[in-house]
């Protein structure tokens, strides 16, 4: 019987042999798969890409057409989150925006701008990081070596000089836009994802694939309303604020600009009051967060939402007469009850130390007119006695009868 188990049992050797075989040939497979991939990503960020950024960035008076937009944009969608996209796509817009023609300049900010705002959610972390990484990086084709040089996105290369008579006239717009759109690129993807939590990325699907996309797939590295969102927002509006439009500066292209900013304003106030919402909700609120909590509230009641009003309603007449318009109302909203409990936060601990303090000064001023009346109570002691001595006796006078007329008597005659 064991023998004739051992006849039909495989040679170990065959097994191994067989094993390493197969893992070769998927070895082969997967590498070619990568290389078509590779090779996919490269043609997109290169030929055709470059074809749609030429025409995106022509200079001309003609605005960016939305066809062109949504091809650039639509490679993020197109390629999985685990490729670096955007090295070359910023490299190409940077070239861009070193040219000396102004209108090419403005085009290739708003194609940025499109970029950070409908690009894919996987890139997201990737454009952010990418572009911080560029701004610290010298530009080789204009630095001329040694410590000095020009980095990537320098803002006196991209808004460019003087001399140019023909664009004068955009150059102090785009000194403002562009500042914007760098400033909104580094710190926030899609419409205010970070602090809405909105069209989050999906958890990768495998445990095999979860290293290596463990960079773009990954949950948010800090919450929604921590102080970093908080200081990120306040530049946002801040740089967004200044985004309007002044005499001299009106075009088609600079209006499209404008409308996203202020698409953008409205984005910011309403995933502001979502996460708000969100938070104030909850049945408890722990008090580490109360204090950075109620700072948020401030933030959307005085200065987020009623600037972002007074934005809208100022360009509107301007934009309406390159039709384009903006939404009636923000999307989301926060109630008053709501606002009024954040506002609220940390008032309980402010009026019991207030109370405290009170307290203590009046039982500071208790104790000082104690004291006062004990000293008080000792010099009338020590007058009556001294008056006991100087005074007949008491069989000799009525007391009943003292008053101060008498007693000013008595001082005379004692004189």
């Amino acid at each position: 019987g064991l023998s004739a188990i051992r006849d039909k049992m495989p040679d170990p050797t065959a097994v191994k042999d067989t094993m390493l075989s197969a893992t070769k040939a998927a070895q082969e497979k997967t590498s070619a798969l990568s290389s078509n991939i590779y090779r996919e990503v490269k043609g997109l960020t290169s030929s055709e890409l470059e074809q749609v950024m030429l025409k995106s960035t022509r200079p001309d008076d003609t605005p960016v057409k939305t066809k062109h937009v949504e091809r650039l944009v639509g490679v993020t969608y197109q390629i999985s989150g685990k490729y670096d996209i955007y090295d070359a796509v910023l490299r190409k817009l940077w070239n861009k925006m070193a040219e000396k023609d102004m209108r090419t300049k403005l085009k290739s900010v708003y194609v940025l701008h499109r970029f950070a705002v409908d690009g894919g959610t996987d890139h997201q972390e990737a454009l952010k990081q990418r572009l911080r990484a560029l701004r610290k990086t010298k530009d080789p084709k204009r630095s001329s070596g040694g410590r000095g040089g020009t980095r990537y996105f320098d803002s006196k290369v991209l808004i460019g000089t003087d001399t140019d008579s023909a664009g004068a006239g955009g150059r102090a717009f785009l000194s403002r836009y562009a500042h914007y759109v760098l400033t909104r690129a580094q710190t926030f993807g899609g419409i205010f994802n970070e602090i809405s939590l909105a069209q989050a990325p999906a958890a990768p699907a495998s445990k095999k694939s979860r290293s290596k996309s463990r960079a773009q797939v990954s949950k948010p590295k800090n919450p929604p309303l921590c102080e970093e969102h908080l200081k990120f927002a306040q530049m946002v509006l801040k740089a967004g604020l200044a985004c309007t439009l002044h005499d001299g500066e009106e075009t088609e292209s600079t209006a499209m600009c404008v409308e996203r900013v202020a698409a953008d304003l409205m984005g910011l106030t309403a995933a502001v009051a979502v996460a708000l919402k969100r938070e104030l909700k909850k049945q408890t609120i722990s008090e580490d967060s109360e204090e950075l909590l109620k700072q948020w509230c401030e933030f959307y009641s005085e200065e987020l939402l009623p600037d972002t009003k007074k934005f809208c309603k100022k360009v509107t007449g301007k934009l309406d007469a390159y039709g384009l318009y903006l939404p009636s109302r923000i999307g989301a909203n926060l109630s008053q009850d709501l606002l009024e409990k954040g506002l609220k936060l940390g008032s309980g601990a402010d009026e019991e130390e207030e109370e405290e303090a009170v307290e203590e000064q009046s039982e500071e001023e208790d104790k000082s007119e104690e004291k006062s009346d004990e000293g008080e109570g000792k010099v009338e002691d020590a007058d009556a006695s001294m008056a006991m001595r100087a005074q007949p006796s008491a069989s000799t006078r009525d007391t009943d009868e003292y008053d101060e007329y008498e007693y000013d008597e008595y001082d005379d005659e004692y004189d």
